[in-house]
């Protein structure tokens, strides 16, 4: 009788540890787009909403856009670090132009590197400011959708 309850509980905790995995999965919002790359979140700057894919592991955050060939008006990569802190981009093996978007923990833009270039390399970009997450997108697209150091930004799933 003593076994059979250890095996019920035992049978109990592992069914609600795969409920749980499977809530955990059904609820992190990846979405696969057509080449395999996860998008999971919407960036909305005034009236820009971009599609971004999320660097959050130190693997996707070294690697970023570089070895790219393009990125369209309509989407980012937006870098999410634990903390916020002194973050530095470089665009090494990069192979377009990009404008670095610097992001602080209370989601307002606190700085802007506007058309880096790939020959800019080995030099290094930061904000002057603290920020919590990075947004790399086209180059020029900050100064034509007005971006400006305060604007808010907003995530979206």
């Amino acid at each position: 009788m003593k076994n059979k309850k250890i095996l019920t509980l035992f049978f109990t905790l592992l069914v609600l540890a795969g409920a749980f995995h499977v809530f955990k999965l059904s609820n992190s919002n990846k979405i696969t787009g057509n080449n395999g790359v996860q998008i999971i979140k919407e960036v909305k700057i005034k009236d820009k909403i971009l599609k971004v894919e999320i660097a959050d592991d130190n693997k996707e955050k070294e690697k970023g856009l570089s070895g790219r060939k393009s990125l369209s008006e309509s989407t980012g990569m937006l870098f999410m670090f634990d903390m916020s802190g002194d973050y530095v981009f470089w665009m090494k093996d990069m192979n377009f132009p990009i404008d670095i978007v610097w992001i602080n923990e209370n989601l307002q833009i606190v700085h802007i590197e506007e058309s880096v270039i790939p020959e800019t390399y080995p030099i290094t970009f930061k904000s002057p400011s603290l920020s919590k997450y990075v947004l790399e997108v086209l180059a020029g697209l900050s100064s034509k959708n007005n971006f400006k150091i305060g604007d808010r930004v907003e995530f979206r799933p």
